[in-house]
């Protein structure tokens, strides 16, 4: 019981100081258990690690704060949108292209389980833009363009690129047979 008293205290803020009795004339014993102290909780590594995910796939900042009269832009609203501007300006095409144009490797994936309603299935591996889609890319015009476009490639432009590592496991060595590395 002592332990959830404790653990209360700490969630609380609040500091606890235990009084014993006074035993034999002496003055009674005054014992900190508890030093008042914000409340820090625990780091959630793995709702962190989605945040953290869900941000860098992101374009832009295309929520505004206070905003009601439109759902919020995910990155997956935004590859979705990158898709159907796609096939809003080349008609029915396979996911594979629409994949390889947008940049989204997950295309074929966001048309097959068209969450939104925006996609038909022409065919096999074929879609075209529903009359939903139409309408949501309507909405959402004043969301940033996906890799691709001229918006992004002025943002690549602004960020550093950084060389390509390569390890062990990469690097082509000549060996003999015993192993040992030749000279090319």
């Amino acid at each position: 019981e002592r332990r959830g008293i404790l653990r209360l205290c700490r969630r609380l803020g609040l500091g606890l100081l235990a009084v014993h009795e006074a035993v034999g004339g002496d003055l009674p014993l005054v014992e900190p258990l508890l030093d008042p102290l914000p409340y820090r909780p625990r780091p959630d590594r793995k709702r962190q690690g989605l945040l953290l995910r869900e941000f860098g796939h992101r374009v832009g900042d295309p929520n505004t704060g206070g905003m009601t009269r439109r759902p919020i832009v995910t990155a997956y609203r935004q590859a979705a949108l990158r898709c159907a501007a796609h096939l809003r300006q080349h008609g029915p095409t396979k996911a594979a292209d629409v994949a390889r144009a947008t940049a989204v490797g997950q295309a074929a994936r966001i048309m097959q389980n068209d969450v939104y309603g925006w996609f038909q299935r022409v065919e096999r591996g074929i879609y075209v833009l529903s009359p939903r889609g139409e309408a949501a890319l309507e909405t959402f015009t004043d969301v940033p363009a996906g890799p691709g476009s001229a918006a992004s490639s002025a943002i690549a432009e602004a960020r550093p690129v950084r060389p390509a590592r390569r390890g062990p496991a990469t690097a082509i060595r000549a060996t003999n047979g015993a192993g040992r590395r030749v000279a090319p």
